[in-house]
């Protein structure tokens, strides 16, 4: 890099005399900079070029550290063996060498003068070598004076002579020299496997803070990751900084489902931006980090609300549905007991756009982790309304053959139920659209609301409240923000009505929790704003 800042500052005093001569002295740098943009772009393309690991629990990084430091214990009893043995190899050999050499004919005082300098010598490699156990094999010299290394009876001056022994390098068993790397590898293994692991228990929905604006991701227990809306007026760049990264704190790289409300900027603005910068890599995947597989659109009176995205999604072979009133969304149970039978995740009455036709789609799977701060713990409604065991977005309005071409009065409204816990998401939906779905007799009954039009004057009337009867409600709306969200009539309704409210803008991303019979309401910053 020095060289290629030198090569750069060279150019550029080279330019101040002659344009043509800096060019020339430029050139390198150029083709060296383009050869480095070509590099990262084939990198993207390759698979797994992005890891969306998560925000680890704590146990996670207690283990990953303890790994760690096994590892580097491991390392330093390899190294410190392999550094022993060689020593031994080093300091054993040649004393043994000169041992070997004694004449077999040799008087008994040059044999012992030839031991007393090798056991000197000997004495030094038992220290370096630390006492070890091990013995030598006999010395030839030794053994050659015959009678268990004593020098035969009859020679001048005999007497006996102990055995000479210690340890060699060959008496223990050599350790590989790619043994600290295998077992650095093995650590590491260890630690993306645990890094990756978000096992899901049950139900996450987490309200998001956009700002004056709505978003909320839906994390199901099979495994599927719903994003309903993405949008706002008073933040830019929300995908970037508010919504990819709630999305990868949870571990999330693919969402199934994108469903949009309407086609209010404060609802897709997110959405919009995610999807033109969207790349695709290996198998079609978003080589930013996070995927997508279907996005789903609801009616609307003009078709040219949507157009940009549906002609961005083709491009990027990703499927694009429709959804009405009477559609469901749902694990293989959920979509049976609603439409008589179907195998695995999948949807019914749902179509393509722009076609009409009725189609069923594949959801796949993500991965979710965990986060929070004050905490509301109820009981979910009547045990009857659903097997724990299943998941439904239930469409409810509005049907293509009622709109009335008010986007905010046909915004989409889903029923999510799991087991007997369910949360209604109403978009911006009010006026006399609110009204007919409150006397259309469905059964709108939850106990969460996510509380239309940001809390604005016009939503959450009192007819339709009681046909909600939530517990909670929960306001997506910006500080201070110019539309006066949410309106104080709408909140004195709601008050009365006995809902627990929750805002974003006071409370941050809120976060509901569900095994399917209870679930629990958590505030990132605060858990209540409006009180009874």
């Amino acid at each position: 890099m020095s060289a290629l800042m030198a090569s750069a500052l060279i150019s550029c005093l080279a330019g101040l005399i002659s344009i043509p001569i800096g060019t020339f002295l430029a050139a390198p740098v150029y083709y060296l900079l383009g050869l480095f943009e070509w590099l990262c772009a084939v990198e993207q393309q390759l698979p797994c070029s992005v890891w969306v690991a998560g925000c680890p629990a704590v146990w996670e990084i207690v283990v990953y550290y303890a790994l760690l430091a096994c590892a580097a214990v491991g390392t330093s009893a390899l190294l410190k063996a392999q550094l022993s043995h060689s020593r031994m190899k080093k300091h054993v050999g040649s004393p043994l060498k000169r041992m070997e050499q004694i004449p077999r004919g040799s008087t008994l005082e040059t044999q012992m003068a030839q031991l007393s300098h090798n056991r000197t010598e000997q004495k030094n490699h038992r220290r370096m070598a630390q006492n070890q156990k091990t013995r030598l094999p006999q010395n030839p010299a030794i053994r050659a004076a015959g009678n268990g290394g004593k020098v035969p009876h009859g020679t001048p001056g005999s007497r006996s002579i102990r055995r000479v022994s210690h340890g060699t390098p060959g008496s223990r068993k050599k350790i590989p020299h790619g043994a600290p790397a295998v077992l650095w590898v093995i650590v590491m293994l260890l630690c993306v496997c645990l890094m990756g692991f978000h096992p899901r228990t049950g139900l996450t929905v987490t309200c998001l803070d956009v700002g004056q604006g709505d978003g909320a991701l839906i994390q199901l227990p099979d495994g599927t990751t719903c994003l309903i809306d993405g949008g706002s007026t008073s933040v830019s760049s929300l995908w970037e900084y508010r919504i990819s990264q709630t999305v990868k704190y949870y571990g999330i790289s693919t969402i199934d489902y994108v469903l949009l409300s309407h086609a209010d900027s404060d609802h897709i603005s997110g959405i919009t931006e995610y999807l033109k910068d969207y790349l695709p890599g290996f198998a079609q995947k978003n080589a930013h980090g996070i995927s997508l597989k279907n996005l789903v659109l609801p009616p609307t009176a003009d078709e040219s609300d949507f157009e940009t995205l549906i002609e961005r999604c083709r491009e990027l072979d990703i499927s694009v549905l429709r959804m009405e009133a009477g559609a469901v969304l749902g694990s293989a149970a959920a979509s049976a007991a609603s439409v008589g039978g179907t195998s695995g995740t999948g949807t019914t009455g749902m179509g393509t756009a722009g076609t009409g036709t009725s189609g069923t789609e594949t959801a796949g799977s993500g991965t979710a982790g965990s986060g929070t701060a004050g905490t509301t713990v109820r009981t979910a409604g009547s045990a009857t309304r659903g097997n724990t065991r299943t998941w439904s977005f239930t469409c409810v309005a509005p049907s293509s053959s009622s709109l009335s071409g008010d986007k905010n009065e046909d915004s989409t409204v889903l029923l999510l139920q799991y087991g007997s816990f369910r949360m209604l998401f109403t978009g911006d939906l009010e006026g006399a659209s609110e009204m007919a779905l409150a006397a259309s007799g469905v059964d709108l009954s939850c106990d969460v609301l996510k509380v239309g039009h940001h809390g604005s004057k016009g939503a959450s009337s009192d007819e339709f409240l009681a046909a909600v009867s939530p517990a909670f409600g929960i306001i997506s709306c910006g500080a201070n923000n110019t539309y006066g969200h949410p309106a104080a009539a709408a909140v004195e309704r709601l008050r009365m009505a006995g809902i627990t409210l929750y805002a974003t803008m006071e409370c941050g991303a809120m976060t509901i929790r569900s095994n399917g019979v209870s679930y629990r309401i958590s505030g990132y910053l605060a858990t209540e704003v409006y009180a009874h």
